[in-house]
């Protein structure tokens, strides 16, 4: 169920802006709520759940630019410094929130779990919220252009599915059948095989270079 709007009275800034456009495919874009130090985003895939950004903890103030696949959606830059297999081996344990916090620049809430951002890649938070930690995929995801990680699997799903490689809804979640036709897409197009969201695999879709 979506959280309801919680803004602090006479504070428009706190407010977010209804975006104009996304990559595909298109959203279905919602208001959520401010908690805990944590400023509403607006949500970029049709899914029931929220969106919210932690930077350290901090309020982050909203913008005026309207978020799609040629600017960012949140504050943070790509960095391409770290290997896949490397990064699979990097936060797989359960931390609480200040851990989190101190460790990792962004954290959102997508569905039924928290994100953190580092060294180019979304990872699950596991222990962040116990309330909020149901995630369909436990490995991280290579993230690009600011986008939060289930407009990136949309983006993904959406590329496949007009390549024959996936039937099914684009949904913004990385779930078997998902991973199962990015492997087969990874096979057939001779790139590593991990039925994960990388590198290789976005440069080889075109989303980035």
């Amino acid at each position: 169920m979506p959280l309801k709007p919680d803004w602090p009275k006479g504070s428009a800034a706190a407010r977010p802006v209804k975006p104009t456009g996304f990559a595909v495919p298109q959203p279905v874009t919602r208001p959520f709520a401010a908690a805990n130090g944590v400023v509403a985003v607006p949500k970029p895939v049709g899914r029931e759940g929220a969106t919210r950004q932690a930077n350290d903890g901090r309020p982050m103030p909203a913008t005026n630019t309207p978020p799609h696949s040629k600017r960012p959606v949140l504050n943070f830059n790509n960095s391409d410094t770290m290997s896949f297999r490397d990064a699979c081996g990097r936060h797989r344990d359960h931390h609480d929130r200040n851990w989190w916090r101190n460790h990792c620049t962004t954290i959102v809430l997508i569905g039924g779990g928290f994100y953190a951002w580092d060294l180019g890649y979304w990872y699950p938070a596991y222990g962040y919220d116990n309330y909020y930690s149901n995630y369909a995929y436990n490995g991280p995801i290579y993230g690009y252009d600011g986008l939060p990680p289930d407009q990136i699997i949309a983006n993904v799903q959406y590329a496949l599915q007009q390549l024959g490689y996936f039937s099914e809804a684009v949904d913004g979640v990385l779930g078997g059948v998902t991973r199962s036709a990015i492997e087969d897409y990874q096979v057939e197009n001779n790139l590593p095989v991990t039925g994960a969201i990388d590198r290789p695999l976005l440069i080889s879709l075109g989303f980035i270079r």
